[in-house]
């Protein structure tokens, strides 16, 4: 049953052009048999990695620190307190 979602998953990701027929790498994350399954699908036509529960969470952190040093209310913020040090 898992392999018939997987393929229409896959067929759907093919159709919409999100999976070009050309060697791409594509990261895996998340439950880890869903992850195996998804590798086995994949490793034939793509370059296929899994990352681990540990790198999952720092890319996480890393990717919430870029929204918010990026966002305008933290260099608000920012020169705020730039403003009461001086």
């Amino acid at each position: 049953l898992l392999g018939s979602l997987l393929a229409s998953d896959l067929q759907a990701f093919r159709s919409l052009g999100f999976l070009a027929p050309r060697r791409i790498r594509i990261v895996l994350s998340g439950q880890p048999n869903l992850q195996l399954a998804w590798r086995l699908m994949l490793k034939k036509d793509y370059d296929v990695k899994v990352v681990s529960p540990e790198v999952r969470a720092l890319a996480f952190l890393a990717g919430l620190r870029e929204i918010v040093f990026a966002s305008s209310g933290y260099r608000q913020f920012q020169a705020g307190i730039a403003g009461i040090r001086d």
